[in-house]
Formats: structure tokens, sequence, C-alpha cells
């Protein structure tokens, strides 16, 4: 009789997304949601944790627009979701502040979406390590302070 892995020695795709470096965590995030799936590329990806459960990526390197444009937070939901927001002001880019800009739900990605389409191609894969380069992990400990997460 042939043997065959138990359940329970399979790995979930929350563990398996767990188990990845980090870079490659924050690089498949951003890959996932950062403009429909299509993340800028040469660019710079500053990562805000400072505030627990929340990872806030700040676009910095590009060079187009302001903040509000180029800035999304993510919220674990501890279920192998990441709620994503946008930030949405009351008035232009260019007068975007803490006090007349919110965070706004746009979405939700899952750790197994983010796995399947990382696993997809070759290309998938390229991309996410590219983005994995372009990521500023200087401030990873700190809370992003343009507007609270």
């Amino acid at each position: 009789m042939a043997s065959s892995a138990s359940s329970s020695s399979r790995q979930s795709p929350n563990d398996i997304f767990d188990n990845l470096p980090q870079k490659t965590q924050l690089a498949l995030i951003i890959t996932a949601a950062w403009n429909d799936g299509n993340p800028y590329m040469n660019t710079h990806y500053g990562v805000y944790m400072g505030t627990a459960n929340k990872i806030v990526i700040y676009d910095y390197g590009e060079g187009a627009g302001r903040w509000p444009d180029h800035v999304a937070r993510f919220v674990d939901n501890h279920d192998g979701s990441f709620t994503v927001a946008w930030p949405h002001t009351t008035t232009d880019n260019a007068s975007a502040n803490s006090e007349n800009t919110t965070w706004q739900d746009h979405s939700t990605i899952t750790k197994a979406d983010m796995l399947a389409r990382f696993y997809a191609t070759d290309a998938e894969k390229a991309t996410v390590t590219a983005v994995e380069e372009e990521l500023d992990l200087s401030t990873i400990n700190k809370a992003f302070d343009l507007l609270p997460a």
C-alpha cells in the first residue's frame, strides 16, 4: 500500500505565506494590491509597521503626485486576509493632510490568492523579486505619521 502524507503534515496557504521571508511577504502584498495588481516599478516602497496589525506602504520614489495617491494601508485580519485601504481626501492632493483625509477600505486580499498568483508564472515571480529590491525597510518599526494608521 502506498503511503500518503497526512493532512496534518500539509501546510495551509496561510502557513506557507507566513514562512516566506518578510521581504517576499511584503512584495506579495504590494504586487497583489497596488495599481490593480501591476505595482509601480523603478520606485521605492517605504514600509511602516509601527502600529499593531497594520502595514502602511508608501511609494515615495516614483516621482508623480503626492502622498495620497501613493500610500496604502493593509490591516491584518488574522484570518489569512488583509483589508486594503487607500486615503480618501475631501480636497485636492496638494492640500491633503491628516485633518481632511481618512483611510477608506478598498478591497480584501488573501494569502492564498497572493500565493496562487506568485506561483502562477515565472513573470509573476520576477515581479515579486523586483519589488523586493525596491523595499525600504528603514522605517519598518515606525508608525506612518502623515495619516494615522
